[in-house]
């Protein structure tokens, strides 16, 4: 055979092994192909690790896949995957901007109950027990189990984004084993990013005391304080990848992805320090109102949707960060994980 002809392959059912023709059906979630009936006998995707509940009418008569043949010289194996049809290009700045990530943050959510929901109701139990009792102990323990539940959330998206099965007591058992590490390194962000802007604030005001226009020199010491109170956002998320996955220093790693994505790094701090200072104003309402119950739940409502919401928000800034940076991560991870550019292979958007 001609080693640059190409020809044409059957696209087999995964329910029945057929190839697919007549009625067919995409999987809303994975766009796998299934004959209609088989989708209907089955009820769900039969890809492993999706298991989606929707399905669309595909049209036949598009639903074509072409294998080519090249040569491949020995000494030159990636001639292949140089190739300008064949490359994946990734951009050295993020694909999508704060409201979109945001945007699919949310639908990330909603797709996936079995780990959102189980993680809402942790955050929610363990932010209602404080608010309730107003015990010190239960305050501590609430920031514990909102880093814990950072790690359950990355750890099982990112089985999904790999298309693996993934469920909430397996990623909490993996997640509780890293646990420490999380909090550890967490507690360190926090001295390190104090450190900084109150060095740099207090070198302005000492440099201004004594000589005015000398405050310009504490400056760069506040920016890199604040640099680092946003990019430390990503350590909870560097750290809960686990050290075969991110094996180097998480405070340091956290500033290199956020590195040349700073703007969009604070928009997204910004928008959270917004919804959070929402929700200080409803526990305000619940303070006032002499702790009423129906105020202090809503609190926790709020709190533990934004809580949510966050960690997932900044799981997909670091999938993306990452993929700037090193071209074939997750190269065909699903739609809403990762936002693809246009001259990506269909087949992965």
């Amino acid at each position: 055979m001609d080693p640059n002809q190409s020809r044409v392959a059957s696209i087999l059912c995964p329910v029945c092994a057929y190839p697919v023709a007549g009625d067919i059906v995409t999987c809303d979630r994975c766009f796998t192909l299934h004959h209609e009936d088989c989708a209907r006998f089955v009820g769900r995707c039969a890809t492993f690790g999706c298991a989606g509940l929707g399905f669309t009418m595909a049209d036949p008569s598009s639903v074509q896949v072409v294998i080519e043949e090249v040569e491949i010289d020995p000494h030159h194996p990636t001639d292949v995957a140089t190739r300008p049809d064949q490359n994946l290009p990734v951009p050295g700045t993020l694909n999508r901007g704060v409201v979109r990530r945001f945007v699919a943050a949310s639908q990330l959510i909603v797709q996936n109950p079995s780990i959102s929901l189980p993680v809402f109701s942790l955050l929610f139990f363990f932010a209602l027990w404080p608010t309730l009792t107003g015990s010190a102990v239960a305050n501590i323990l609430n920031v514990w189990i909102g880093l814990l539940a950072q790690g359950i959330l990355v750890i099982g998206f990112m089985a999904r984004a790999r298309g693996k099965e993934s469920n909430f007591h397996g990623a909490l058992a993996l997640a509780r084993s890293r646990g420490m590490s999380i909090a550890g390194w967490w507690l360190i962000a926090g001295i390190s990013t104090a450190m900084y802007t109150s060095v740099g604030f207090f070198m302005t005001i000492m440099l201004a005391t004594v000589f005015p226009p000398l405050f310009v020199f504490g400056i760069p010491v506040i920016y890199a304080g604040l640099k680092r109170m946003i990019a430390y956002s990503l350590v909870p998320v560097v750290t809960a990848m686990g050290p075969d996955e991110e094996p180097g220093n998480p405070l340091m790693r956290s500033l290199e992805l956020v590195d040349g994505n700073l703007a969009q790094a604070i928009g997204g701090f910004a928008v959270m320090s917004g919804l959070i200072a929402v929700n200080i104003l409803l526990l305000s309402l619940f303070e006032a109102l002499g702790g009423a119950l129906l105020v202090g739940a809503a609190s926790c409502l709020v709190g533990s949707a934004i809580g949510l919401l966050m960690g997932t928000y900044w799981f997909l800034f670091y999938i993306e960060a990452r993929r700037a940076k090193q071209r074939d991560y997750l190269p065909y991870a699903p739609r809403g994980f990762v936002a693809h550019t246009p001259s990506e292979p269909a087949a992965i958007q």
